[in-house]
């Protein structure tokens, strides 16, 4: 069972994922949470029994939008039976929300910060290693290139 509706054109912000829910949990409840999203604003959600999971895709026309991401916390705090971490696209910028019982929040918080630290510090490692390329193949004006030394070694 999906639904999908439109209260607007184009999106600068969206945000998708797929939610654990409680067993009591029913199309009415995400119905209800599509009422809550700001206008205008694009909502599409489906439901899978098998895996009791919710699968929700927002957009809306604003490059940032806390009200979408303040109603879905609220739907997760009601309805979450656990953690999960959704995609968040605002102007073409790419991050993870977790959402979910909060404890789980915390962790998967805790795993995307991880992560994050990890990408930066690739990053500047990068950063070094190309300064360090850059700097072995130019001479410097105090120093004769490497191949002018005169040391002869044949």
């Amino acid at each position: 069972m999906s639904s999908y509706y439109e209260k607007g054109g184009a999106f600068g912000y969206e945000i998708r994922g797929a939610l654990p829910v409680r067993v009591d949990f029913r199309r009415a409840h995400a119905d209800e949470f599509v009422r809550m999203l700001p206008d205008p604003s694009t909502a599409y959600f489906a439901m899978d029994g098998v895996t009791q999971t919710c699968l929700l895709c927002v957009r809306c026309p604003y490059p940032d939008s806390p009200e979408v991401e303040d109603a879905l916390a609220r739907f997760a705090q009601r309805w979450a039976a656990a953690g999960a971490i959704f995609y968040r696209q605002c102007m073409g910028e790419m991050s993870f929300f977790p959402l979910g019982l909060p404890n789980h929040v915390k962790l998967l918080t805790e795993l995307d910060s991880g992560r994050i630290r990890r990408e930066i510090e690739d990053e500047h490692t990068r950063f070094v290693r190309a300064r360090i390329q850059h700097e072995l193949s130019e001479p410097s004006a105090d120093e004769p290139p490497l191949s002018q030394t005169g040391a002869d070694h044949a």
